[in-house]
């Protein structure tokens, strides 16, 4: 017990009294050490490093995680005189050699190659080692049991079709790659196996992960690393895609719980979730990126509120449809601005800021590079997790739907009066909870294409036609994106999507 408090305050040291602004700084990006090999906990401590800055990189979760999807649905129009960022992924125009669908492809597998890199050299690492380092190397080993199973998840919700629980085990998923001795050319697995794999990997991180994150501590910016509620909140998420709705809302209520047990809370106040949406006070993160004022990677307020010789030009712009959602004295409106573009059509609209400029970690006053600290996980999506289990299982208990509703709507909403829905209603009102409050986090794209839903954009002032009034028919093949025409090409076992 004593070696665990002394690992648990070092953990506290490391990731809180140093703060976030120094975590990883010592190992950015693009100086992860690639020996062939390494034999020390030293070592092992600088490879752990090098994973969690991986995940930094534009092609994951800063950047193209977080917006691709959203920009190729329904919730944002592509304005006139645009420079035309993204507009294959926005006019569904892409292909297997497209580097932006292609990118989440490249940035998952790199950081999976690492980790399995360090897998495969701990056995060796571990023989050699002193108790003390093997106990929190023991830890460190579920953080990164953890993050393979993340980015297995982003592959998935991209590159594989929606779970069908009825032909899972027929469905294709991702080759499922554990160490770097298995050979080159491996087959897709089913999908069924793709999520046992994910989830047995969260297993493992289970057993070794034991930091939690507690608002009332130094150490609350440990929320940069895995953690307990991190590791239930995964699971929670995958339950859900996987139409486990007993599981689902079991484990989201569960990391609830130890969400609340470690002080967090929903954002409830205008100025709180501002600064949710930035680099402050981030009450109901569960877990987010590291970034520091070096990190030149994501640029998520360059698609949206872009500023240029002191003119906004952003390159898209919130749909009508999407605005429209937002119920009188909901605080999230609080991420559009109205404003005046700088294009010579001069079109006064909204513009999205959510998660954009951050002043923290941006320093510059002219073209700011626009980056921020993406939230992984937060409380938010466990209550909309338990609010959708519930009315989607028919033996579901619409209590706890109607009640974890209510509570989100009571953070987000002034003077909001609590309602009670049908399971009926309860699926529309969650399938617009979503759209709004996790919009710009990786979402829309994955939840359209489980609930079997297309799209239509419909006209709108100064925006690019005739993209602005496209019409997606419910499971169109491109809802799941080619496999990289590269992959193809060097792997003879791989098969490609209805989209290659």
């Amino acid at each position: 017990m004593k070696k665990i408090l002394i690992y648990a305050m070092g953990c506290l040291l490391l990731m809180g009294m140093s703060s976030c602004k120094d975590f990883l700084e010592k190992y950015p990006y693009d100086s992860i050490p690639e020996d062939d090999t390494f034999n020390t906990a030293d070592e092992f401590r600088e490879h752990w490093f090098g994973v969690y800055s991986s995940l930094k990189g534009a092609g994951g979760f800063t950047e193209a995680c977080r917006v691709y999807g959203d920009i190729q649905c329904d919730l944002f129009q592509s304005v006139q005189s645009n420079q035309g960022l993204l507009s294959s992924v926005y006019n569904w125009n892409f292909n297997a050699s497209d580097p932006n669908t292609n990118s989440i492809y490249g940035a998952m597998w790199m950081t999976i190659g690492r980790v399995n890199r360090i897998l495969d050299n701990y056995p060796k690492i571990k023989a050699n080692a002193t108790d003390e380092d093997i106990e929190w190397m023991e830890t460190y080993l579920g953080d990164l049991y953890f993050i393979r199973a993340y980015c297995y998840s982003e592959l998935v919700k991209y590159y594989c079709e929606a779970y069908d629980p009825a032909r899972a085990g027929e469905q294709l998923g991702m080759s499922i790659v554990k160490t770097l001795d298995h050979e080159r050319n491996l087959p897709r697995a089913s999908l069924k196996d793709t999520y046992d794999f994910m989830l047995e990997d969260l297993e493992e991180a289970g057993k070794r992960i034991v930091r939690a994150v507690d608002l009332n501590t130094v150490a609350y910016e440990q929320n940069c690393v895995a953690s307990t509620q991190a590791v239930l909140a995964l699971k929670a998420r995958l339950y859900l895609y996987m139409q486990d709705y007993p599981k689902a809302s079991e484990t989201a209520l569960k990391c609830w719980d130890a969400c609340l047990a470690g002080q967090l809370f929903l954002a409830n106040t205008a100025e709180y979730y501002d600064l949710l949406l930035e680099d402050g006070i981030t009450t109901e993160v569960i877990m987010r990126l590291a970034m520091t004022p070096v990190d030149v990677q994501g640029s998520i307020g360059s698609y949206f509120c872009m500023e240029s010789a002191g003119k906004v030009r952003p390159e898209y712009i919130p749909s009508v449809a999407f605005l429209d959602m937002f119920e009188a004295n909901d605080i999230r409106s609080n991420m559009f601005t109205r404003t005046r573009l700088g294009y010579q059509h001069g079109l006064e609209w909204e513009i999205c800021t959510k998660s954009g400029h951050s002043t923290e970690l941006d320093k510059s006053s002219y073209n700011p590079a626009y980056q921020s600290m993406p939230a992984l996980f937060r409380m938010s999506e466990l209550a909309l997790i338990i609010a959708e289990a519930n009315a989607a299982n028919p033996n579901g208990d619409m209590s706890l739907a109607n009640d974890y509703m209510n509570q989100l709507k009571k953070a987000r909403i002034e003077k909001w009066d609590s309602k009670k829905y049908n399971a009926v209603d309860m699926l529309r009102v969650v399938k617009d909870e979503r759209a709004k409050e996790l919009c710009l986090e990786g979402f829309r794209l994955a939840d359209l294409k489980r609930w079997h839903m297309g799209i239509l954009r419909k006209p709108q002032p100064y925006t690019n036609a005739p993209f602005n009034a496209l019409e997606i028919k419910a499971d169109d093949p491109r809802f799941t994106w080619p496999i990289p025409q590269h992959e193809m090409d060097v792997n003879d076992k791989m098969e490609g999507n209805a989209s290659n």
